[in-house]
């Protein structure tokens, strides 16, 4: 019983501090998006207007998965979609998204913007030029789902922080799951690994 009590207790926390984490993400998000929007503003508005379309559409998305913490991986794989056109438009050639993931793993479950977060992460923390292009790869190994970039740091990043979008993953696969999300850098690679949930609500 006093077990039992324990782990109710501990769930309970986990759940607390999974909700502090969701009510930051959006804003977090939006805030990234209007700095990449008032880019494009000042040197191509046809591109801008296109922008604001498209990030329309991906809001729309955050808005409705904004009380989940679990999506299918199809959603997450169409929403990333999205929001990579967002970040192509600003970065043209030097940025490049490749996706390939199997069939049956369309409908298992992994943490909501989870995608989305771990190449924004790439984004941010690495260098993106014409000489040095940014290319990220999604696809599916030995039930998880892996998100590789090749590493190229910016000198003034560091060693890429984690920030509350990875706390949020690993929060929420504490509460649904013993899998751990786990990152590396190896091989000039930067990868991480999101365990697929076939059997959580």
């Amino acid at each position: 019983k006093e077990y039992r009590l324990r782990r109710k207790i501990e769930r309970e926390s986990v759940e607390l501090h999974l909700q502090q984490l969701k009510n930051q993400i959006n804003p977090h998000f939006l805030f990234n998006s209007l700095n990449s929007l008032s880019v494009l503003i000042g040197t191509d508005s046809v591109l801008a207007k296109e922008f604001v379309l498209k990030l329309s559409k991906v809001y729309r998305y955050l808005l409705e998965t904004r009380n989940e913490s679990l999506s299918t991986v199809k959603e997450e794989i169409e929403f990333t979609r999205q929001y990579y056109f967002l970040q192509k438009i600003r970065f043209g050639d030097q940025l490049d998204l490749e996706i390939q993931v199997s069939p049956s793993c369309q409908e298992a479950k992994i943490p909501s913007m989870s995608l989305q977060m771990l190449v924004e992460n790439a984004i941010k923390h690495n260098r993106i030029t014409s000489q040095n292009p940014l290319r990220i790869h999604i696809y599916d190994e030995e039930d998880c789902l892996v998100v590789k970039n090749n590493y190229q740091p910016r000198e003034e990043s560091g060693e890429a922080s984690m920030g509350v979008g990875f706390e949020r993953i690993r929060t929420i696969y504490e509460y649904y799951s013993r899998e751990k999300f786990v990152c590396s850098c190896q091989n000039g690679h930067y990868e991480c690994k999101l365990p697929l949930l076939r059997n959580a609500l």
